[in-house]
């Protein structure tokens, strides 16, 4: 068996401290982001996912409001450890905007009307694939990145900054950038119980 799928595997990790470089081209970069959405499974192939991936000043524009909404809804007592994680997000190179298209669940919705009430879970497991698979992409580029779900706060204020409509809904954001540190060694329960081999 070929390992090299399990060892990029292996690489993807959280990483909250990252540069604002990488170490590849944008064109590279793009290059990724478009292979992980071709290639990403969806129910009833329903390619529901949408990206932004948002460099340069837009990539500041996004943190700036998330940190303006942060700031309106925390505690002063936890204000200061928020900024500080938030901060160095801000700190990479780039952010890959996660999004689901409604208006492709409710076409199928009512397409297939005994599997409707299925399709928008159907469609955050694809969304999630897709998530998983463009970080374990940026780590086999030795790319760190993390995922953020600041999308409570922000999603129709991102709605407005892009110019979406409104059947876009913001899943998650993903920071990335090469990595400051190596991650400390990642915790791991027991397997024993988790998977059961029948015959």
């Amino acid at each position: 068996m070929d390992k090299s799928l399990l060892e990029a595997v292996k690489k993807r990790r959280t990483v909250y401290d990252i540069e604002k470089e990488i170490n590849i081209t944008d064109e590279q970069l793009e290059e990724i982001i478009n292979e992980c959405l071709l290639y990403s499974p969806t129910g009833f192939n329903a390619q529901s996912d949408r990206i932004i991936l948002a460099l340069g000043e837009k990539h500041e524009e996004v943190w700036d409001l998330i940190t303006e909404s942060v700031e309106a809804v925390t505690d002063r007592e936890a204000l200061g450890p928020a900024i500080d994680k938030i901060n160095k997000l801000r700190g990479g190179y780039g952010t890959v905007l996660f999004f689901e298209d409604k208006s492709v669940i409710k076409r199928l919705q009512k397409q297939f009307t005994d599997y409707a009430s299925y399709f928008q879970s159907w469609s955050q497991q694809g969304n999630g694939m897709l998530q998983y698979l463009v970080w374990v992409a940026l780590a086999q580029e030795g790319i760190g990145a993390s995922l953020q779900h600041y999308n409570v706060l922000i999603v129709k204020e991102i709605r407005k900054m892009f110019d979406l409509p409104d059947d876009w809904f913001l899943v998650s954001q993903m920071p990335f950038g090469i990595p400051k540190a190596v991650p400390s060694n990642r915790k791991t329960f027991p397997r024993e119980g988790k998977v059961r081999v029948e015959r």
